[in-house]
């Protein structure tokens, strides 16, 4: 069992795996935190466990690249754990997790608000 040290939040944001000269992979995430990411790809795609990639983390309207190592895997999704980010790029996905918490905390008080009114 993996041990996670950063809380992962429910977010879908587009990244491209760069892996062994391919073409880019695109993927979606389905959560993620501060040292990795869940993702589903479009197409099968034969990730290997313990194989490293790069990943381009759609922030804003940049790409970010992190190194990662592939975690677990299954035919169209990928469990990836950051490798060493720089301090910029953490900051990127720490941004990513608060906004995803921000947006997760603050839609019941829209919800009890449109109730009351």
């Amino acid at each position: 069992m993996e041990h996670r040290c950063d809380r992962r939040v429910d977010r879908q944001v587009s990244v491209a795996i760069l892996m062994d000269c391919r073409a880019p992979i695109k993927a979606t995430t389905q959560n993620i935190s501060c040292g990795g990411l869940y993702l589903k790809t479009e197409v099968a795609t034969a990730f290997k466990k313990n194989a490293l990639v790069n990943v381009a983390l759609a922030v804003g309207e940049q790409f970010v690249t992190f190194p990662a190592l592939v975690l677990r895997c299954q035919e169209n999704a990928a469990a990836l754990m950051f490798v060493e980010p720089a301090a910029s790029r953490r900051q990127a996905v720490m941004d990513l997790v608060a906004s995803a918490t921000e947006a997760k905390e603050a839609r019941p008080q829209r919800l009890a608000r449109t109730a009351s009114a």
